[in-house]
């Protein structure tokens, strides 16, 4: 008897098992329903198509000419010591020295993207576009966010506002052509729907993808042309009329009281400057009363650490690191390998061969070019820090006893 009734207690009740066995069915019968679904199986059968039509198991050979490690290294550099000089430096020269050499590799890399990717025989696929619009976007908004240091140095150059026109096209040209012929872009259009483009999370890149991606572009360049606009608008607005710019010649007295003669001239005026009279100076005891005074006032230590600077250089590298991460997530996710025989380092990159020495694959390539780019803007960085630090510039007061 007791142990019939240890085993009573240890079996569930019958009305547990009923409701155990009729969910286990139901969630039998609600799968079985959704396997037979037509847009399930429809989309699986789409993506098993893909890759069976796919000649590469997973994604086409990346082009190391245009998305290899040097390359993407000196994007990533070049963006991040330009924003670090314009939060730190106090001179405009290294700021625009910075500011040249980005926009120039980004419009020999829009070039050199739009001749591979629509020759006759494409030598780029779709994916590569891809990183190459990743790296582009990056540097583009580097350059655009330190237009502001420029104008904080009173800086107003037009060579500057037609190189950064010249770089817009060629970066807006290749965004426009890389989105409008996506899906039968690059060397490997069968390839194409098996892309993905990366925020944090792979999504397909066809076709949400590309319509996100035209609008992204298209509110860019809105942006761009008002940007231009107002300061078109800013530069016309300084232009100071003719009539305005006259001499104006004040006279001045000389130790015997006599002014003396201003230069006869039918366009200028006359200014009297005001009296002045002689500087007064606290005698000894009012000074040191005075300091007596201020002496009791407590004052704290300051570290004279611009946190302005800190501040920028934060959200600077706040921004910097998750672009750099979704575009090593983009390469990741997309499955871009080197093809079989060739190097990593290749089209302006340092290439190591087995005897540790420098080497040329095609003597078109240019080896050494992305990272050599680097070596300015990082010695301007470094003698920027070296000249003024994290401090702020302060002036010693003088003061002598009369």
């Amino acid at each position: 008897m007791k142990k019939q009734a240890a085993a009573a207690q240890l079996r569930p009740p019958r009305g547990a098992l009923h409701c155990l066995s009729a969910f286990t069915i139901d969630i039998v019968q609600i799968a079985s329903h959704v396997a037979r679904l037509p847009i399930s199986t429809s989309f699986a059968h789409s993506m098993a198509q893909s890759q069976l039509s796919c000649p590469y198991g997973g994604g086409p050979p990346t082009n190391t000419d245009v998305s290899g490690v040097g390359v993407r290294f000196s994007f990533y550099l070049q963006t991040l010591f330009l924003s670090l000089l314009c939060a730190r430096s106090s001179e405009i020269s290294e700021i625009m020295n910075a500011l040249y050499t980005l926009m120039f590799t980004n419009m020999a890399m829009a070039v050199t993207a739009l001749i591979l990717g629509f020759e006759a025989q494409p030598e780029i696929s779709f994916p590569d576009g891809l990183v190459i619009s990743y790296l582009l976007s990056l540097s583009t908004l580097a350059i655009v966010v330190s237009f502001p240091a420029c104008a904080r140095h009173s800086l107003n150059d037009k060579k500057l506002t037609v190189f950064f026109i010249l770089h817009c096209l060629a970066v807006f040209g290749w965004g426009f052509s890389l989105l409008i012929s996506a899906p039968t872009f690059g060397n490997a259009p069968l390839c194409n729907s098996n892309a993905v483009v990366a925020i944090f999370h792979p999504f397909r890149a066809l076709p949400a993808g590309r319509v996100i991606g035209l609008l992204g572009v298209c509110l860019a360049l809105i942006f761009v042309v008002l940007l231009l606009l107002k300061d078109h608008m800013a530069w016309a607005g300084t232009v100071v009329p003719v009539w305005i710019l006259r001499r104006v010649t004040i006279q001045i007295s000389d130790g015997s009281g006599q002014s003396v003669d201003a230069i006869d001239d039918p366009d200028s005026v006359s200014v009297r400057p005001g009296s002045r009279g002689p500087a007064s100076y606290p005698s000894r005891q009012e000074y040191q009363s005075q300091r007596d005074g201020r002496a009791t006032v407590q004052q704290g230590y300051d570290l004279q650490i611009m946190w302005p600077m800190i501040l920028n250089m934060s959200v600077t590298l706040v921004l910097w690191i998750p672009a750099v991460v979704n575009t090593e997530l983009l390469i990741r996710w997309n499955n871009l390998t080197s093809a079989a025989g060739s190097s990593s380092w290749q089209f302006g990159q340092v290439r190591l061969s087995s005897s540790w020495s420098l080497s040329m694959r095609r003597v078109n390539n240019f080896e050494v070019l992305p990272m050599f780019l680097v070596v300015l803007p990082l010695i301007d960085l470094i003698n920027s820090f070296r000249k003024h630090g994290i401090k702020t510039s302060h002036r010693a007061l003088e003061v002598s006893a009369p």
